[in-house]
Formats: structure tokens, C-alpha cells, sequence
């Protein structure tokens, strides 16, 4: 996970990968820093960043939605399909390893 975080990070700083369109037209400085709903940033992420042949996905969206509750503590509803956990049942990991990498961003 650090690993592609930190490429991430270093994409931002270099102006790499991302290409805005019509429907996000921001800057990926600009959409690292922005305040919209986890929903609409995580389908600008796909749109502007990953650029899949369908677009149209709007579980990533639910999915944003679930991890930005679930990390920021607030418990969230249950989603249509539970997802799989990344370390098992060892939460509190990747909760400290997301609040180290922000705060050292």
C-alpha cells in the first residue's frame, strides 16, 4: 500500500497521469485537496486518473463512501456487498498507516 500511495504522491508533484475532463476539470493538486463527497472524488479519480473503457460505476462511488466513514471513525452503513477486508481484522494498521501518510503529505 505505501508503495502506491507514495507513486500516487509523486504523480501529483510531477503532473502525471491525470487528465482532467469535462466532468471533473480540476487539476489532480486540486482534486487532492478538495472538499466534494467521497462519491463524486472517488468517480473523478476513476474518470481523470484510471480512465476505464466504462465510466459508469457508480459502486465505486458507495464503496469511497464506506472507507471515508469507516476510517474517519463514524460507522457506516452496510453496503450492497461487504468489501474484503484488506489485513483481515487488523483495522487499526491501515487506520494509522492512511493518518501517517496524510499528515506526512
Amino acid at each position: 500500500m505505501d508503495n502506491n500511495l507514495s507513486r500516487i504522491i509523486y504523480e501529483v508533484a510531477n503532473n502525471l497521469q491525470w487528465i482532467a475532463t469535462s466532468s471533473y476539470n480540476y487539476s489532480f493538486s486540486d482534486f487532492t485537496h478538495s472538499t466534494d463527497t467521497p462519491y463524486n472524488l472517488a468517480l473523478a479519480f476513476l474518470a481523470n486518473y484510471e480512465r476505464p473503457a466504462d465510466p459508469n460505476q457508480p459502486y465505486r462511488g458507495r464503496q469511497a463512501e464506506f472507507w471515508y466513514e469507516f476510517l474517519g471513525g463514524v460507522t457506516p452503513p452496510t453496503p450492497p456487498i461487504p468489501p474484503t477486508p484488506i489485513y483481515g481484522n487488523s483495522n487499526k494498521w491501515l487506520k494509522a498507516r492512511a493518518k501517517k501518510i496524510i499528515i506526512n503529505y
